[in-house]
């Protein structure tokens, strides 16, 4: 994960929106953080990190002063934990990720299992049905793979 960010890519990639926001009321300042941080970092790079060492320290910084936290709380931050995994549902609940993970995963493996972005067992795929993956296409089949499996383990254990 990149360590270093310029102001400006800290403001473009980590800003909290409003929508963001209205999901931390509630919460104790250590968890308003970790919230917050799971919840850009997933929007970011679409897996969740495993702790505090997955985040550089100038996102923390640029998120806690957006929230008004001390950097200091997101020690208390149980990653991995019931509260970080219900945190993290709570995000894939807010993102709508859930629903849209299982039918794009199984249109991905369809690909593989037809060999051509064009046929599904030996059918034309209708163009409507095939998501724009553009550049990095693979990669992102991959985290949301990941995410998925990461999503399962950690929710097994609620």
């Amino acid at each position: 994960m990149q360590r270093l960010w310029s102001a400006e890519e800290l403001v473009e990639r980590w800003s909290l929106a409003s929508g963001d926001l209205a999901l931390l009321p509630g919460k104790a300042d250590g968890g308003k953080l970790g919230f917050a941080v799971q919840l850009t970092f997933y929007k970011q790079h679409a897996i969740f990190p495993d702790d505090e060492a997955d985040i550089a320290p100038a996102v923390i910084a640029h998120i806690a002063a957006q929230i008004g936290v001390p950097i200091a709380m997101l020690d208390e931050y149980d990653w991995t934990g019931r509260t970080g995994r219900r945190h993290r549902q709570l995000i894939l609940d807010f993102l709508a990720v859930a629903s849209r993970i299982p039918s794009f995963l199984d249109w991905s493996e369809s690909i593989g299992e037809g060999g051509d972005f064009g046929q599904h067992g030996g059918e034309p795929l209708d163009q409507r049905q095939q998501p724009h993956l553009g550049h990095g296409g693979d990669q992102l089949v991959e985290h949301a793979a990941l995410s998925e499996q990461r999503m399962g383990a950690s929710l097994a254990g609620v």
